[in-house]
């Protein structure tokens, strides 16, 4: 992006609507971060079990276990930090997501604060939209 940039390109991001988005590009967003994404209320307790048993018995890699309610929490209000701290505030903001919000609404906020990561207050207008 910054060498687009230097050559004089910019950079140019559009809001798009959800029912402009194609049907299989949020089945691949949803297969590839929270296969259970439509069966938990913003908490995937088995994965949370696993990644859980592989911190506590140090073999492999650490394994992560944010469902895309989670990840929407983060990124919408919170700071990007790998703190016990942020993760407590993440659950309080993933409850109120899922008693707030629409599977959509997530799923349309996650992907517009991926493509919009540096513009919050802009975010938080399209959430009370």
């Amino acid at each position: 992006m910054l060498l687009r940039r230097v050559d004089g390109y910019g950079i140019h991001k559009s809001w798009t609507s959800f029912d402009h988005i194609s049907a299989n590009l949020v089945r691949a967003v949803i297969a590839s971060e929270d296969t259970r994404f439509f069966n938990h209320h913003g908490f995937d307790w088995n994965a949370i079990e696993t990644a859980w048993n592989r911190y506590r018995s140090r073999r492999g890699r650490l394994l992560g276990a944010s469902t895309i309610s989670m990840q929407t929490a983060k990124n919408v209000f919170l700071w990007p930090g790998r703190d016990w701290v942020r993760k407590a505030f993440e659950a309080y903001f993933t409850v109120l997501i899922e008693l707030a919000w629409s599977k959509q609404r997530s799923l349309h906020l996650k992907r517009a604060r991926s493509k919009n990561r540096h513009n919050r207050a802009a975010l938080l207008a399209q959430i009370c939209d």
